[in-house]
This record gives structure tokens, sequence and C-alpha cells, in this order.
């Protein structure tokens, strides 16, 4: 699968496990043509020993997890329609929720990156700032629910503010105020803002190991999709070769 970012991604940086998640679960759905044939098999034979998915129930089936991980890849890609869970779609409910959070969060930041980019091109002596709600009214982001399109929105936001602001040190003065997303305590001004939005992009295309991002409200969130996918990418991977073993011995 082609990288949707122009940025390339490092190896565990989230973007990039969100994308091997993605090739891998294509990879297992090109490869197993007969699902029926993982009926039998248990899926925590494709666990790691210290691993455990309140999203997956102790008995279910490798057969059940092919069509989990199916279902949520196409909610990745292409976000959720709104629509009751389908049978196969019931345990990534509690997932989907942390993801449509996710999504949210990531596009209040986006909006915000378009709002101080807007509103601050000609900084000045008793500058006043229009209306963060006014301005939000009047821009519509249009990811909905999709992370990836929440990702990528959030990533192109923040890199046109760095481009157009050629001063920042000038936001220093300019307060953060009660109508704009809450950040913690020590966010006070559009420049630590700024910073703050600076620093979760590089961590989200290119971060490291550690996956510390400096808004708390998605730290929480986005730590555990990250587990998760590199767990589901391992035993999707696994089901796979489960799979043509089961179709050679056949």
């Amino acid at each position: 699968m082609e990288s949707l970012w122009r940025l390339k991604s490092v190896e565990h940086s989230f973007v990039a496990v969100m994308e091997q998640f993605l090739h891998t679960v294509d990879l297992m759905d090109n490869t197993v043509l007969i699902p029926m044939k993982l009926i039998d098999f248990p899926v925590k034979d494709l666990m790691p020993a210290s691993f455990t998915d309140p999203n997956l129930q102790n008995n279910m089936n490798m057969r059940a997890f092919y069509f989990m991980v199916k279902a949520l890849r196409i909610k990745l890609s292409l976000g959720h329609d709104g629509l009751p869970p389908t049978e196969n779609e019931v345990n990534v409910v509690p997932l989907e929720r942390e993801i449509q959070d996710s999504c949210h969060r990531l596009n209040q930041l986006a909006l915000l990156a378009r709002y101080i980019k807007n509103s601050t091109q000609n900084l000045g002596p008793n500058h006043e700032l229009p209306s963060f709600q006014g301005f939000q009214s009047r821009t519509m982001f249009h990811s909905g629910n999709c992370l990836l399109g929440a990702l990528k929105k959030f990533a192109e936001e923040v890199e046109s503010l760095e481009k157009a602001m050629l001063f920042p040190c000038l936001l220093r003065d300019i307060s953060v105020n009660d109508q704009m997303p809450k950040f913690d305590e020590q966010t006070k001004t559009l420049y630590d803002v700024f910073m703050l939005l600076k620093k979760l992009r590089k961590e989200l295309l290119s971060g490291s190991r550690n996956f510390d991002l400096p808004d708390p409200k998605l730290q929480q969130k986005l730590s555990e999709l990250f587990q998760t996918f590199l767990q589901y990418t391992t035993m999707a991977r696994n089901l796979t070769a489960r799979y043509e073993q089961e179709v050679r011995c056949f």
C-alpha cells in the first residue's frame, strides 16, 4: 500500500503502525479465500502470551477475527457510516468509540491550526482576534470519523500554519480563550498552542517508541489504539500463515 503521507513516517510512529495494519489486513484478505476453514481454530492461538484484549471474546475463532479486522480496516479508511454494527462488527464497537473520540480531537486541533493561521496574518499592536466560535461555525472539515482522514487533515493544517507563521514569538502575547479547545494549565498562549501542534504532528508522523504526545486528551486514546494496531497486525499476519498452512494440508 502506498503511503498517504508526504512526510515519510518512521517504523514506530502512529501513522506507520496504522499503515502496516492496513497493509497486513489487505494481504490477509487477498490470501484467505475460504474463511470457513478458520472456524475451528481459537483466536487465542494467534495472540502473544502477554496480550489481553477486551474486544476479543474468549471463545472467538479465527474466522470471527478475520471479519472483525476487515471491518476495522474499513472504519479506519472510510470512517463510520452511522449504521448499527453488523454481527461481524460488534466486537469493535468499543474500539470504534476510541477512534471516533480521537477523530473529534484531531479535527478540533486541525481547526485551531487553521484559525491561528488565518487570524494572525497581520499581527500588530492591539490586534484583536475574531471569535473562534464564529470561525468554527463557518469552517467545516469532512474527515468525519475516518481516523486516517483526520490525521491527514491535522498534519496538513499544522504544516500550513508553520509555513505561514514567520514570527511565532508574536503569539506569546495572545492568550488562549475559553472558546478554544481545552488544553492543560501550562498551555496559556497561542505560542504554547503553536509549539504543541508542531510537536504533536512530528510525534504522530515520525515519533519514537515511547509515543509521548503533548496532548493528554489524545495521549491515552491513541496510545491504546497504537498498542491494539501493533497486536492486531501481528495476529493478522499469524492468521494468514495459519490459513496457508491449512490449505497446504488440505
